[in-house]
């Protein structure tokens, strides 16, 4: 873990913003209209990844994280793109001008809700590191690039699926995450810790963007401390009964 995280800050030093491997988890329903983005890796800062566009979408912009891919993403859901259109565009040249290595070592995930009908799109450059993929099913998005193996992306999805809808969109994206931190998460750290930064964002469609209903981000870890994916509970539990929306009969 030590040599990966001296790469990467010795070869990115110059760069604003990097999560050299992180697992992720974007997602809609159509039914509410909440959309939302979960994520972890073993790095400092996580939270950067990712942006939520009330009513519209969400995207996570991870391995070689590039902002101008991430805002110019939520701009194009803002404006009503579907999830292909926006990864069409964030992968292109023509919005990333890095050189065609450097936009390889970028992975992204990507939801929209348009008109109630939800899409999802994604993207693994070939440079990313194993273990690298995607998982995805209506309405949600999973992908990850050096996990301690492909059941942190198997797990994720599954456990995002086996959520009751009645319990909302942010214990769904808490127990897909957590079941990921649960199968060793990030490879760098150890197979208990699995992370050291984590978040969970979940908007209502009248949110304000910088306003979300759910907006919590578990404090960094050093390695070996605890795991802040399972620190999220307890602050999903307290803000949804901040909220009086605590969801009755799900565990939380």
């Amino acid at each position: 873990m030590k040599q990966w995280l001296s790469f990467c800050a010795a070869s990115f030093a110059a760069l604003p913003v990097i999560a050299c491997a992180t697992w992720s988890v974007v997602a809609v329903d159509p039914q509410t209209g909440e959309v939302g983005a979960a994520g972890a890796t073993c790095w400092p800062g996580v939270a950067v990844i990712a942006r939520v566009v009330p009513g519209k979408g969400a995207i996570v912009a991870q391995g070689l994280t590039s902002v101008e891919g991430r805002d110019h993403a939520s701009k194009m859901l803002r404006d009503g793109s579907a999830a292909n259109e926006v990864i069409e565009a964030i992968t292109s040249s023509r919005v990333d001008e890095s050189v065609a290595f450097v936009r390889h070592l970028r992975q992204y995930g990507v939801v929209a809700l348009h008109d109630g009908i939800p899409s999802t799109a994604s993207f693994t450059g070939h440079l990313t590191s194993n273990v690298r993929g995607v998982r995805e099913s209506a309405g949600v998005s999973v992908q990850g690039n050096m996990l301690a193996s492909t059941d942190v992306l198997d797990k994720t999805l599954e456990h995002y699926l086996n959520t009751p809808k009645s319990c909302g969109l942010s214990v769904a994206l808490l127990n897909a995450l957590e079941a990921g931190a649960l199968e060793g998460g990030d490879a760098r750290c150890s197979i208990e810790q699995g992370a050291l930064s984590a978040f969970l964002f979940v908007a209502k469609p009248n949110d304000r963007a910088n306003a979300l209903t759910i907006r919590i981000i578990a404090p960094d870890q050093q390695p070996e401390g605890k795991n802040p994916v399972l620190m999220l509970r307890q602050q999903l539990r307290n803000r949804l009964t901040e909220k009086s929306m605590l969801p009755e009969g799900c565990s939380l």
